[in-house]
């Protein structure tokens, strides 16, 4: 019972951090025209560990339950498609902004690149789960 409200918790704070960092890098672009290329790594971060409690959370109900089926839960089902669409809104608006930017040097540029590769891999995570399982989580 606690498990299930600690990785309840979990989530509901992740979520609320991806929310902070995307309104932190949105203020921060309009103010100086700069993107906070650390904030956008904490996105996907963030989003990555969502998914983690996610998968969790499924795997725990389904340990529990004997009548628990995920894809009934539409709670659950919800979150984890509103993460997907995050993740993908995220990724396409942070490759536009890199196209018209351009690549920094030096601690930038291992920002921006690692913004990237874990955003996309983050993106790929869930096209794969979504066609090779016809589910949502891990």
């Amino acid at each position: 019972m606690f498990k299930k409200y600690l990785i309840n918790f979990y989530l509901i704070v992740n979520y609320c951090l991806v929310g902070y960092y995307i309104v932190e890098s949105i203020y921060a672009y309009k103010k100086d025209g700069h993107l906070l290329y650390n904030n956008t790594t904490m996105i996907f971060v963030c989003l990555g560990l969502s998914i983690l409690f996610l998968s969790f959370y499924i795997h725990n109900e389904i340990k529990n339950k004997k009548q628990y089926t995920p894809e009934k839960d539409k709670r659950m089902k919800y979150f984890s498609l509103s993460l997907f669409w995050v993740n993908l809104i995220c990724t396409i608006n942070y490759i536009w902004l890199l196209t018209n930017s351009g690549f920094a040097t030096g601690k930038k540029l291992f920002w921006q690149l690692s913004s990237l590769i874990l955003g996309l891999f983050i993106l790929a995570l869930y096209i794969h789960l979504f066609n090779r399982k016809k589910t949502y989580y891990l």
